[in-house]
């Protein structure tokens, strides 16, 4: 499916997930290369207390703000690839320090729907998704990039490599209500 410039397509035949290109418009990727986001404000992620991950707390007329405007006007557009009405966007931005990692694993069952939008490029970053112990598909950390996916039992993803020194991993994590 093809949304403006934005490209959404199964990854395969389960068409459980999907890989997002181009979601955000220009301006607003222009705005994202000028951030400094080490020094924006930020809390904790729940259940991650213990990881080097940040979730940036998002102000009025920021970078972040405007990244959320961007993917709450294509509400009907990611409806229709999921193929149910989304009532809501959850979105939330993770800055990842170096050190981070995540092991494979499921989302938790309060997730039905995810779609994750890398906003700044970090080498051997992105997510990788495993059908049993093979890889079923890897996202590169390139911005504007990223995927949806169908939350279920077979849905084991991990970032199985360290984030390296000097660098950090910048992505905006959305939760698709229906």
């Amino acid at each position: 499916m093809i949304i403006d410039k934005c490209t959404i397509t199964p990854i395969d035949e389960k068409e459980d997930l999907f890989a997002v290109l181009n979601l955000l418009p220009n301006p607003v990727l222009d705005r994202i290369a000028q951030e400094d986001f080490l020094q924006m404000p930020f809390t904790t992620q729940e259940r991650q207390e213990n990881r080097p991950r940040r979730k940036l707390k998002v102000t009025p007329k920021s970078v972040l703000h405007q990244v959320r405007h961007a993917v709450d006007s294509n509400i009907k557009n990611l409806s229709k690839v999921i193929n149910k009405k989304i009532n809501k966007i959850d979105t939330y931005f993770w800055l990842d320090l170096p050190g981070f990692s995540m092991d494979p694993h499921v989302d938790n069952e309060g997730v039905s729907y995810a779609m994750q939008i890398y906003l700044k490029k970090c080498d051997n970053a992105g997510t990788v998704f495993y059908n049993e112990n093979t890889v079923r598909h890897t996202f590169d950390h390139v911005p504007n990039n990223g995927y949806i996916m169908v939350n279920n039992s077979n849905q084991k993803h991990a970032v199985p490599n360290t984030v390296a020194k000097d660098t950090y991993r910048l992505s905006c994590y959305c939760l698709l209500q229906t």
